[in-house]
């Protein structure tokens, strides 16, 4: 699996996302990497749109971070992109 940083701010969130975090989850997320470091990759298609992973980002984007580990799946059908 290969990873690549990207600015935080380059990351785009979904038009609809079904997974909503209340502010005390996403500083939950937040309290966790600190502690442990980024453990996981946050999923992006060639667009930079998120597949996976929308609560790390907002908690990053929430404490002022600029970079973030990012996995970019490329050539995925609209469906897969729904099922990731």
């Amino acid at each position: 699996m290969k990873t690549e940083k990207l600015l935080v701010d380059d990351l785009k969130h979904p038009e609809k996302n079904v997974r909503v975090h209340t502010p005390n989850q996403i500083q939950e997320i937040y309290r966790s990497v600190k502690m442990f470091g980024q453990i996981r990759p946050v999923v992006v298609d060639e667009n930079n749109v998120i597949l996976a992973g929308n609560g790390l980002v907002q908690a990053y984007r929430e404490n002022g971070e600029e970079k973030i580990d990012v996995l970019k799946m490329k050539d995925l059908s609209e469906n897969d992109k729904k099922k990731l």
